[in-house]
């Protein structure tokens, strides 16, 4: 992954320190959440992790989850939000707002005191994890994806009547919007100290203005609010303890092209140290809503060649292709950006995420009347149905509210007709 990441320059002084005692100590105490004085039982929580506290506004309500709640709607992995694992073998993690459609800069934020101030000049690591949650309610998806969300040291604790200042200054964030909602995104980088900090934050510091946003296109979707996980906060002098190392790896020749009336990726890398695994992402925007498709093993060599055969594309459609880089199981950074097409005119759709949780988001192609799409249970009973018109291309059914297990997915269209078979998790 190419690290998304912001920090400002900050000034270099000379100094004599204690660099020998810090060295591979994680300055951040209870990093992960996982001490805590209860189990939590509804939102705004955050105070039962030990240590941490609330550093947002009165109104805001960041989150506390703990596998300790499992039937409270705050444990994990599953709680009333969403679906996700902690980091790493961890149980717990945080959730906070990032944005949001109806309120203008509401923000929620966490915060804690650093177990030591911040030597000045002294060099220091950061870094944190973050993965988008979806958040679907009865049936709908308030969630969309943003970006900006990151650390802020500063000098003295924010308090909900003293808030953590809006004012589009931090140490470390996301540049990019992050969208994923599985996999946790490592954030990291570095600074030189130019004041002995002795308080960490984590939110959107960013006003609506300099915060970007994508907005969901489905019948279900609202756009209401960005929510964010994060989980394994660092702060060291030592680079390994918050994972920010050298390069992992070289990616050269990245290269796309239409085979076969197929799609085929190639790629060849170098020095892969610490590399995991290659996944295959595909957007039909350039820049945005980038999905899994593949994953490919990495083979751990000096010098590889990798490639990829894209069946389930359509025909008349630009496909947008990117190489996330996955160092030790983590997203680490991306490759460049590349685009294919096919041409042709029969009927085609490309379902993404499939098997699903409940949201299935459909491709159409080559729609020259209005088709009727249904979805079918096991037992031939219709649990979906929508009548699609020939400008809409891209739409997503909601089965959220059904149970798991196969389902069909039924195209007809002027004497076109395609079977698909969902399989719901």
């Amino acid at each position: 992954m190419k690290k998304s990441y912001y920090f400002y320059p900050i000034l270099i002084l000379l100094t004599i320190s204690s660099k020998g005692l810090q060295a591979q100590t994680n300055l951040v105490p209870n990093y992960s959440f996982e001490t805590f004085s209860s189990c939590p039982n509804g939102e705004d929580q955050v105070q039962k992790a030990t240590g941490w506290s609330k550093y947002s506004q009165n109104i805001s309500t960041p989150d506390y989850y703990n596998a300790c709640a499992p039937s409270t709607g705050f444990g994990v992995p599953k709680n009333a939000l969403c679906f996700q694992q902690a980091y790493g073998n961890g149980n717990a993690y945080m959730g906070v707002v990032t944005y949001a459609s109806t309120i203008v800069n509401y923000r929620e934020h966490i915060g804690i005191q650093l177990t030591q101030p911040l030597i000045i000049g002294q060099k220091y690591f950061i870094s944190f994890n973050t993965v988008m949650a979806e958040l679907n309610f009865n049936g709908s998806l308030v969630g969309m994806p943003s970006n900006n969300i990151g650390i802020r040291l500063s000098n003295i604790p924010y308090t909900p009547t003293s808030p953590a200042p809006i004012d589009n200054f931090v140490h470390l964030r996301s540049i990019d919007v992050i969208n994923d909602s599985i996999n946790w995104i490592h954030i990291s980088g570095s600074i030189i100290a130019n004041s002995a900090y002795q308080y960490l934050s984590i939110g959107n510091f960013f006003n609506d203005q300099n915060t970007d946003t994508i907005h969901y296109s489905c019948g279900s979707c609202t756009n209401a609010a960005s929510y964010y996980l994060v989980d394994d906060i660092c702060v060291s002098t030592d680079s390994a303890t918050c994972n920010v190392g050298i390069l992992p790896v070289l990616l050269r020749d990245f290269n796309v092209s239409v085979v076969d009336k197929k799609i085929k990726l190639y790629w060849h890398t170098e020095e892969e140290i610490n590399i995991t695994a290659y996944k295959i992402q595909r957007s039909t925007t350039p820049n945005h809503n980038f999905t899994d498709i593949a994953a490919i093993p990495a083979n751990k060599n000096t010098n590889n060649d990798y490639s990829f055969i894209d069946v389930a594309v359509l025909h008349n459609l630009n496909y947008y292709y990117r190489i996330a880089i996955l160092e030790n199981g983590l997203i680490n950074r991306y490759s460049e950006i590349k685009k294919a097409g096919i041409i042709g005119d029969k009927l085609e759709v490309s379902i993404i995420k499939n098997p699903t949780s409940g949201l299935i988001d459909l491709y159409l192609n080559n729609l020259k009347k209005a088709a009727q799409i249904k979805v079918i249970n096991t037992l031939g009973q219709i649990v979906k149905q929508q009548i699609v018109n020939v400008n809409d291309r891209q739409l997503r059914l909601n089965i959220l509210n059904h149970p798991k297990g196969n389902y069909w997915l039924i195209i007809e269209s002027n004497k076109e007709k395609i079977i698909r078979r969902i399989i719901k998790l």
